[in-house]
This record gives C-alpha cells, structure tokens and sequence, in this order.
C-alpha cells in the first residue's frame, strides 16, 4: 500500500497548532483515517486535503494512493479491501478504521469539535447498546433506515465516503474480496454488496459528511448524482424517503380505486388502477438501475 500523511499547509491552524485539535480523543480510542484517492487524480486528493486541513483531520489522516484498476468497481472494491487488510495485521480488536473518499465533504455548519463529539457519542452508544455492530455511516444514501438511538439510525444504502468499521466490520470486509472473475466487469459496487450482504449497518442522523459534486471517473450514473445541490451536498437523503412515501400513496390508490369504481360499471377502469402501480414501477426501476 502507498501510504502518506497529508501535506502540511502554512495556513492551516492545525498543522500550525495554534488550535486543539478535538480529533485527538478519537486517535486516542484507536481510530484510524485513511482516505482512497487515486495516483493520477492529483486534483481529488488535493480537495480532500483541504477539506481534512478545514476541520483538523490533517493530522491523522493517511491518504493512500492506489493506481487505476482495470474498472471502476474492481479499483474501489479492492481499495477499500486493501485498507482493511492491512487493518487486520497492524491492528487489534479494539482498533476502529474510518475510510474516507477523495470526495468527502463535512457539514460546515458543525466545527470540529461538535464532529468529534457526535460521532464519538455514536461509537460509544454503538459498543454499548450493541457491540456486534459493523459500520457506522457518517453519511449515505438509504433506501431503507429507522430509527435505532437518539442520533442514529438502522440502514441499508448506497455511498461509502466516510464512514467507521468495528474489527469484526474490518475482517467481513478482508473476508469478502471482489467476487467476480472478470475485473472489467461486476455487478455492483461494493457499497451495493456491503448493505445487502453486510449485517448491522448505523448511520449517524443528521448527516455530517456529503460528496463534493467533483468530476468523476465513474460513468454510471448513481443514485447520489441524481440529488445534488449546487454547493455539492446531496439533498437525496431527504428525496428516498419521499419517493417511499409516493410508493404508499400510490400503492393505495392502486387498490382502493378498482374496488371503489367497482360499482360505476367504468370500462377504463383497469386503465386508472394500473397507472399508479406502472408509474412507481418505472420510477423505482430507474431508482435501481442507477444504484447498481
């Protein structure tokens, strides 16, 4: 693995230690950062530093260089797989890893130390209420969450650029390597695979990590470029839960109307009744397909 520590900048008042840096009390509870940014993408991982420079996380975060993989499914499955490998045999159980992507962003409404407090409260509440936990998402995209504690939910979802794994979430991920033959090829990536296949998935609520609206290397679109905002925060956090909304309404009105219309004797009224049904197949068909 090509590993390096963040490029210092004059100005930052981190590097500089003219502020304490609250990141401190999680590196002292065994966290470890590391964030995926790839060799020739020099302008990504140069964002990301200065998004890590902004909150205080340049002083713990190694950034790891991987070159491009024969696909963008393989490249990101075998990154994120390298990290917890490497976890795994410098690392005990009660070590935590946090894998970032180059196009992490935080909420910048919250400074640093309010970051720290929350996901700190969220790790402790996590180990406490259930210790069999596997990853805590500082943000995704779900397609199915409830609420679990004050501040976090259950979820399954797409989109892994911050989040925390326990050692047992380290070793599923080492024990599950890219499962197909052909590295041109896949189908889905590994934040798809991870929450269907990968049990106790958190996410903190509210959110405090976004993905930069950046250039991308990925050419399928996903469910997160669908949603976003012209500052590059994703607003599909709060577009998901309305289109299951949408599901239940039209869901009724599918079998409530022909039952209701019954009487009337209506010849079209096949025609009404399927039209609420065919729309949210189409709609949740695009909702998929451009998850995968």
């Amino acid at each position: 693995m090509i590993l390096h520590d963040v490029t210092p900048n004059e100005d930052c008042l981190y590097c500089n230690k003219q502020l304490e840096n609250p990141w401190s009390a999680l590196n002292e509870k065994k966290m470890k950062f590391v964030c995926i940014s790839l060799m020739d993408r020099e302008d990504r991982a140069q964002k990301a530093q200065e998004e890590f420079h902004r909150v205080g996380l340049c002083q713990y975060v190694k950034m790891f260089r991987p070159s491009r993989g024969p696909s963008f499914l393989y490249g990101a499955w075998d990154s994120h797989h390298k990290i917890c490998e490497a976890s795994l045999k410098n690392s005990d159980k009660t070590n935590l890893t946090t894998i970032f992507e180059d196009d992490v962003c935080f909420e910048k409404n919250n400074d640093a130390s309010s970051l720290v407090s929350r996901i700190g409260d969220s790790i402790e509440t996590l180990s406490r209420e259930n210790p069999k936990w596997n990853s805590l998402a500082w943000g995704n995209v779900s397609w199915f969450s409830m609420f679990y504690r004050p501040g976090l939910e259950r979820c399954a979802g797409v989109c892994i650029h911050a989040y925390t794994l326990s050692h047992s979430g380290v070793k599923w991920i080492y024990e599950h390597p890219y499962p197909w033959k052909d590295k041109t090829k896949g189908q889905c990536g590994i934040d798809t695979w991870m929450h269907i296949r990968f049990p106790f998935n958190y996410r903190m609520s509210p959110i405090v990590a976004y993905q930069r609206n950046l250039k991308s290397d990925h050419k399928q679109k996903t469910i997160e470029a669908m949603f976003l905002n012209p500052n590059g925060m994703k607003n599909a956090q709060y577009w998901i839960p309305l289109v299951w909304t949408l599901f239940f309404i039209l869901l009724i009105i599918g079998i409530t109307l022909p039952v209701t219309l019954s009487t009337q004797n209506y010849t079209f009224i096949p025609i009404i009744s399927s039209v609420p049904i065919l729309f949210f197949i189409m709609l949740w068909t695009l909702v998929l397909t451009s998850v995968v």
